[in-house]
């Protein structure tokens, strides 16, 4: 995986880089899936606005 340092010291090396990715493809992947399971009750701009609220955006 190609790794540049940005300007934000959250990522001490490529490999954390590479965890930190991972773990939150799965998040999303999960929240997918819920909301899939819920018969997608909500609209995609409801969920881009729940996923958002999760990161605080």
């Amino acid at each position: 995986m190609a790794y540049q340092r940005t300007q934000s010291p959250r990522f001490l090396d490529a490999t954390h880089l590479e965890y930190a990715l991972a773990f939150n493809a799965g998040g999303y992947f999960n929240v997918l899936f819920a909301w899939l399971y819920r018969g997608r009750r909500e609209t995609p701009s409801e969920m881009a606005d729940a996923i958002g609220s999760c990161h605080g955006d």
